[in-house]
């Protein structure tokens, strides 16, 4: 149990508020088309406070008895297939007119005016509030908590001056998140935007003018895979190696938890057969989400698992950046497309990569391109790293604020 300075006042649940059912009686064409709006599941599990703009729509009949939500109301996830995501909590702040709340959440509405609703979501949504809920959650293979449940616990609140400052000041954290996100957002449009213009030709930079050469890949690089690693060659440290996830984690942006390596022995074996993987080679994923290129970018030795991953070689005639980026356009990505086989799974093969048509502009243009979209890439990066480190700080303050440990001066 985390202790809480002794001036702050413990308060029981039911005392405070009391719950209420979300929607009841729907079936599935009741929400294909609707009068009516409400907030979705994913709004509540997703959000701190609820986003007014993307309600679902609801059938409502004329006298209709459901449960309508007021402005200050806290919602919760009533089930989850993991004790930690049970009784994830959403504040409605904003008037949303007549709404009401889906079927899988339950509503919490406040009797007292001298406590803050958005700090009561900061809270459930904390380190101390994930771990009140965890213990509540009942079951085994799927967790569920219920509302009286939820009403029997008592909760830990300093005086309404304080709960406005701690949930000032997280708000003012997720503003500047959300701000950093939106400007990622735009970044990434114009590098895609710049990705499609230069790629194609249709923009091109004032001071080169010479003609494109189109070809086949494969008569440009050599292109080819790895010896398998089976998973009982699997090393916890040595020589990293990659699968198609890693490569998709790459590019969703993904922290990668589970990197995995194989021995310098084993390695040995593999490229003694296979080869080595350089720097300026392109591994490009084969299977899941095929087509996701990933440009080895140091010496540092690497392996990768086996044919679901395509191994273009750097050529002479190829800027390896700029391949990279060839391997990200609509027009390649298209052509990928139309050559995999969907049969069954879908998969991108040496072949089908041999067979891609490029267009190539001459070197020194290639670097141009390249170097430009890198510019907007590292830029689009930077601004990643910086709202991680925010997300970062805001969650230890929420931790700290929350539970007292950190304590804002308040004025008088």
């Amino acid at each position: 149990m985390v202790s809480c300075p002794g001036d702050w006042e413990e308060v029981k649940l039911s005392d405070i508020g009391y719950t209420y059912s979300g929607l009841t009686g729907k079936t599935k064409a009741d929400f294909e088309t609707g009068n009516g709006k409400f907030i979705t599941f994913l709004n509540v599990l997703n959000n701190i406070k609820i986003d007014i703009k993307i309600l679902g729509r609801v059938s409502i009949r004329e006298n209709e008895r459901q449960n309508a939500v007021n402005v200050g109301d806290l919602f919760f996830n009533t089930s989850s297939e993991t004790p930690e995501e049970v009784g994830m909590c959403a504040v409605l702040l904003d008037n949303p007119g007549i709404c009401y709340l889906n079927s899988f959440c339950f509503g919490y509405r406040l009797k007292r005016t001298d406590i803050s609703p958005l700090f009561l979501s900061y809270y459930f949504n904390s380190g101390v509030g994930r771990e009140f809920m965890r213990i509540h959650a009942q079951g085994s293979t799927r967790y569920n908590l219920s509302k009286q449940s939820f009403l029997k616990q008592s909760i830990h609140i300093p005086t309404f001056k304080e709960q406005t400052a701690i949930a000032d000041t997280l708000a003012a954290f997720d503003t500047h998140i959300t701000n950093l996100t939106e400007l990622i957002t735009k970044k990434k449009a114009i590098r895609d935007g710049a990705l499609d213009e230069l790629m194609t030709g249709r923009t091109r930079f004032y001071s080169f003018c010479g003609d494109w050469e189109i070809v086949l890949l494969g008569s440009k690089c050599e292109i080819t895979s790895s010896k398998r690693v089976f998973e009982s060659e699997w090393e916890k440290s040595g020589i990293r190696f990659l699968r198609t996830r890693d490569i998709a984690n790459f590019h969703a942006g993904s922290e990668q938890k589970d990197k995995l390596f194989i021995s310098e022995e084993t390695y040995r074996k593999k490229i003694s057969v296979s080869g080595e993987v350089k720097k300026g080679d392109l591994l490009v994923t084969g299977v899941g989400t095929i087509g996701l290129p990933f440009i080895v970018e140091t010496d540092e030795k690497l392996y990768f698992k086996d044919g679901n991953i395509i191994w273009v070689k750097q050529s002479k005639d190829i800027n390896p950046k700029f391949l990279y980026y060839l391997f990200l356009s609509k027009n390649i990505q298209a052509q990928i497309a139309n050559v995999c086989d969907f049969t069954t799974v879908g998969t991108f093969t040496i072949k089908n990569a041999k067979r891609i048509t490029i267009s190539l502009p001459p070197l020194d243009e290639q670097k141009a391109i390249a170097d430009t979209l890198s510019a907007l890439d590292k830029e689009i990066s930077s601004l990643e790293t910086e709202r991680a480190k925010i997300s970062s700080i805001r969650d230890g303050a929420m931790n700290d604020l929350l539970t007292g440990k950190v304590r804002l001066k308040i004025g008088i």
